[in-house]
């Protein structure tokens, strides 16, 4: 009987390979239908001869790798203005939408920007705090959802002088990661300008004088007579004086003659 008991062991040691290539494809069909893959080492009990004995066979599972975590969902960022250009110290919106496009939720993300003269951020979810000279939002995505944060932003006092604003991400699948360069349409850059004012015409003096009329127009005859009126008529009446005893003197001389 022990003789027997040897011989089965030995068969069933002979057929493990074949029995674990057989497990492993059985396996793999099973993960890829969805099913959960079993531990790497299987133990498989057999009976051997006559009696109760048992003998205990051991069958690595080589070849099976466990399924990979599914890496998190992308997050798109963009950072827009209200005005580009806005009158010295002046203020004007600007707004940061962070966006999920991907049917599974986005948790525990971070998204940080610089701290600028204006009002303090308010985001829809989520929490903001200022840590230094940097503003940091952190909170969950929802699945094809976004979280958008506002706050007005005061231009800078100096004509021409740009506020730049950048927008990133320290977290794994973003637009806007920490180390990208920035640089034309970037939509993680907010930028806001001081523009120069234009110069306004100065308003019309007021004329105390006497005001004159335009060329080519005629004044009205009102019948009153201005300041230098009673002159001209004076003068008038001596040079009509002057000419009737010029007249007078003629005639006198003309009838002595006679």
């Amino acid at each position: 009987m022990w003789l027997r008991q040897v011989s089965g062991e030995r068969r069933l040691r002979a057929a493990a390979p074949r029995t674990a290539g057989a497990l492993a494809a059985t396996v793999t069909a099973l993960t890829a239908l969805g099913a959960a893959a079993p531990t790497p080492t299987d133990v498989v009990r057999t009976t051997a001869g006559y009696g109760s004995s048992t003998g205990r066979v051991t069958i690595p599972l080589r070849g099976i790798e466990k399924p990979q975590p599914q890496p998190p969902p992308a997050l798109h960022l963009t950072n827009v203005p209200e005005r580009a250009a806005v009158p010295p110290c002046e203020e004007t919106g600007n707004t940061i939408t962070i966006s999920d496009f991907s049917a599974r939720n986005r948790t525990r993300a971070a998204v940080e920007w610089p701290v600028t003269a204006g009002s303090a951020p308010v985001a829809s979810t989520g929490t903001v705090t200022k840590r230094g000279s940097v503003y940091v939002w952190k909170g969950d995505v929802a699945a094809h959802g976004k979280v958008v944060i506002t706050q007005r932003v005061k231009a800078s006092c100096t004509t021409g002088e740009a506020s730049v604003i950048t927008v990133t991400a320290d977290v794994p699948r973003t637009n806007c990661p920490k180390d990208a360069r920035r640089g034309g349409a970037d939509p993680c850059t907010s930028v806001v300008t001081a523009r120069r004012e234009q110069a306004r015409p100065l308003p019309p003096q007021e004329s105390h004088g006497p005001q004159r009329p335009p060329q080519g127009t005629e004044l009205a005859d009102t019948g009153e007579a201005d300041e230098g009126e009673p002159h001209t008529l004076l003068y008038a009446g001596l040079a009509a004086s002057l000419c009737g005893l010029g007249v007078l003197a003629v005639a006198a001389a003309r009838s002595r003659r006679d």
